[in-house]
């Protein structure tokens, strides 16, 4: 009637499953309708929030770039072999490993662009910088004898289920106009287009407003769902839980 809905995807595999693009496209017409009877966002103060799938994928993304060669070369990234990533962390312990395959992903391959062998790597294990990844030319600036440019992630899981997370009042952000994340500054902000504020009583879908952090602070505390998804390239948890994000509301 009255209301314009505007929800993009643009979802890439190796093969067609059935399965993960029905439910794909399910949850496209849910948020559809939850988004035509939203309210509008309130001002949260202290809430935790909580971040799911794609958007879960450009938040860990982060780590991504901070272990590539390049990013440590021009000193974007603090990051150093064998030494603790999260000062003072509280949270989950992040591990990351570059892949050759993930099933079904779109970016499988057994050499990169420059003909290097790809070959599985940890780059960060429980917190620790274990190792960097990159093409020939950064990787011999950094002295690393190893180049490959990996196209595919694997996070590992927390050790919290997505309910657990949902016990106590949230926001989950599910729908931005455009969610990023700084890879320089950390910074990440998005315009709320559906989110679920739970009170501690009910859930309800609210829609304005944004919310804005820094990973650089939210990690210390961040929290992984122990669910793992695949979003294309990238395995990641389901779910992610931060504290320390400024939501602005719209009511």
């Amino acid at each position: 009637d009255d209301k314009e809905v505007e929800i993009y995807r643009n979802i890439t595999s190796s093969t067609c499953d059935i399965k993960a693009l029905a439910n794909e496209i399910n949850e496209a017409f849910k948020i559809g309708k939850d988004r035509l009877i939203a309210k509008k966002t309130p001002t949260l103060n202290t809430i935790k929030v909580l971040l799911s799938e794609r958007n879960v994928k450009t938040m860990l993304n982060y780590y991504v770039d901070m272990t590539n060669a390049s990013s440590k070369y021009m000193q974007i990234s603090q990051y150093d072999i064998d030494q603790d990533i999260i000062e003072a962390s509280v949270g989950d312990k992040i591990s990351l490993v570059g892949k050759a395959n993930i099933d079904n992903s779109s970016k499988n391959g057994s050499y990169d662009d420059d003909g290097n062998p790809l070959i599985d790597r940890v780059l960060i294990k429980d917190n620790i910088c274990v190792d960097f990844w990159g093409n020939q030319q950064f990787s011999y600036y950094l002295n690393r004898s190893n180049p490959a440019v990996f196209r595919n992630f694997a996070f590992s899981a927390g050790s919290q289920s997505a309910t657990a997370f949902m016990k106590d009042p949230y926001l989950h952000a599910v729908e931005f106009s455009d969610f990023q994340c700084n890879t320089a500054t950390g910074d990440f902000a998005g315009e709320l287009r559906l989110a679920y504020y739970y009170d501690g009583e009910k859930v309800v879908p609210v829609s304005g407003g944004s919310i804005a952090g820094n990973i650089k602070t939210s990690e210390k505390t961040m929290l992984l769902a122990s669910e793992l998804v695949l979003c294309d390239n990238f395995q990641i948890p389901k779910y992610i839980c931060l504290d320390n994000v400024v939501i602005t509301g719209c009511e």
